[in-house]
């Protein structure tokens, strides 16, 4: 899942799409958790990200944009029965060379919630999408594989539609 390996500054993005749906041996499809982030701009850079409209050099990272966040897990009893299929798309373009867009996507399935929580990366992508959507302001630290510590923060407001959101423009 490291996706940001292909991507250079002031990429605009086209689409991420981080998906989770879960399914019964007998009933197909249960529920899904999708955020769709449909337009915006990311950056990023070791002496502070550039791009995007960010002029705040103590950022490594920065990312502008909107995104909708559908969900049907939350209505689901007893999580832990059913199978899960993690999946991640990435649509981006480098302004500086829209000849060679970055497309990536990547998906696995886990046997049980267990099985997934397991999974470090999966697991805090899981956690991470939780965490935006619990509170429109606020921050997340994980350690990923190889032991590299990732904090993300971010500050969001609702659009009349209550699906989408927008990260501002600092």
């Amino acid at each position: 899942m490291n996706l940001k390996s292909g991507i250079k500054y002031g990429t605009a993005v086209a689409g991420i799409v981080l998906g989770l749906s879960i399914s019964s041996a007998h009933a197909g499809i249960a529920g899904s958790m999708v955020l769709d982030i449909t337009g915006g701009c990311f950056s990023y850079g070791a002496a502070g990200a550039t791009g995007c409209g960010n002029t705040d050099s103590s950022k490594l990272e920065y990312a502008t944009g909107s995104f909708t966040f559908n969900n049907t897990l939350s209505g689901i009893s007893n999580p832990a029965t059913y199978a899960y299929l993690a999946s991640v798309s990435l649509h981006a373009t480098d302004p500086n060379n829209v000849t060679a867009p970055f497309n990536d996507t990547r998906s696995k399935s886990f046997a049980t919630l267990g099985d997934l929580q397991s999974d470090p990366l999966w697991n805090t992508a899981y956690t991470f999408v939780n965490a935006v959507l619990a509170n429109p302001a606020g921050s997340f630290t994980a350690t990923l594989p190889p032991l590299r510590p990732l904090t993300a923060s971010w500050n969001y407001t609702a659009d009349p539609d209550p699906h989408r959101h927008t990260l501002p423009a600092h």
